[in-house]
């Protein structure tokens, strides 16, 4: 990019919240730093990270000085993280990227680019998530063929994951910034608020890449995870998140297999029955492995 051209170009503010993942912001910094986009700026939102990771953010905070920048935040969770970006940041522009996640080098300049001629506040990528090998166990092959399917999200509950995120300063300031209260499901809180104060959700096709989760420890964290989440929604939003009580035998049952084939097939992955099956079987423990998330945040209030 020439320097002419990037002196037109509105400044982004890159967030990065991260906790203990020294690995993956390491994957994400080099990834961030090598975009062709200009001008930038990175944020590493700490929220506490233990020491490793932290070493990370110091290292490349050392050695671009000028782009990389390193804010605490004293209470952990996502939301916290983010909003302590937003509060540091001096983008136009925000961009919200996982501290795992690589993309290409253009990427940055091609969802900008989406921002511009799609003339919008509020921009989501594509994210991928690849298998390691050929031959992968059944819990990665599980994840990369449920993946993130931003689409899916965005037609059907007006939201969108964080992990690729980009959004204008004006929207943060019509609408406000992330709900600090909630462990998870803030970006579909953040997104469903968007949306009722008529901010549309555009999709953008340039993708960035997310590692699978290989372990069954993983995923079940995960859930327990999104199942708190899915409590905090119900109880601080009760007149828009009608999820079913903690004692309703639909909490338990398991989900209509359509939904699944509609999440596989928004991945364009295609099954054999038996695969489709256990599939279906493991989908159904992780949905219990969310009553437990649930059950845990009602037991901690």
């Amino acid at each position: 990019m020439t320097d002419s051209a990037a002196c037109e170009n509105p400044l982004v503010s890159i967030i990065i919240p991260v906790y203990a993942d020294p690995d993956g912001l390491r994957t994400t910094l080099e990834s961030v730093i090598n975009q062709q986009y200009s001008p930038f700026e990175i944020i590493v939102s700490l929220t506490p990270a233990s020491g490793e990771t932290r070493e990370v953010a110091e290292e490349y905070s050392s050695k671009y000085p000028q782009c990389v920048h390193i804010i605490e935040v004293q209470e952990q969770g996502r939301a916290k993280g983010r909003n302590a970006g937003i509060n540091n940041a001096g983008g136009e522009i925000i961009a919200f990227v996982d501290a795992d996640i690589r993309m290409n080098p253009e990427w940055l300049e091609d969802a900008v680019s989406d921002l511009k001629t799609k003339e919008a506040e509020y921009l989501a990528c594509s994210v991928v998530i690849p298998t390691s090998t050929d031959n992968v166990g059944f819990v990665e092959r599980y994840d990369s063929a449920i993946s993130l399917p931003v689409n899916h999200y965005v037609e059907n509950y007006h939201f969108a994951p964080t992990a690729a995120l980009l959004l204008t300063r004006d929207l943060i300031d019509a609408i406000g910034d992330f709900d600090p209260e909630l462990t998870s499901g803030e970006d579909r809180e953040f997104g469903n608020r968007a949306h009722n104060n008529g901010y549309e959700l555009h999709v953008s096709d340039h993708k960035v890449y997310h590692p699978p989760r290989e372990t069954l420890l993983g995923q079940i964290q995960k859930a327990i995870r999104i199942g708190v989440g899915i409590e905090q929604l119900r109880r601080r939003y009760p007149d828009q998140y009608s999820y079913p009580s903690l004692i309703s035998p639909l909490s338990y049952a398991p989900a209509n297999p359509s939904r699944l084939k509609s999440r596989l097939s928004s991945n364009s992955y295609d099954p054999v029955f038996t695969e489709f099956i256990l599939f279906y079987i493991f989908n159904h423990v992780l949905k219990l492995c969310q009553q437990f998330g649930r059950w845990k945040y009602y037991r901690s209030r």
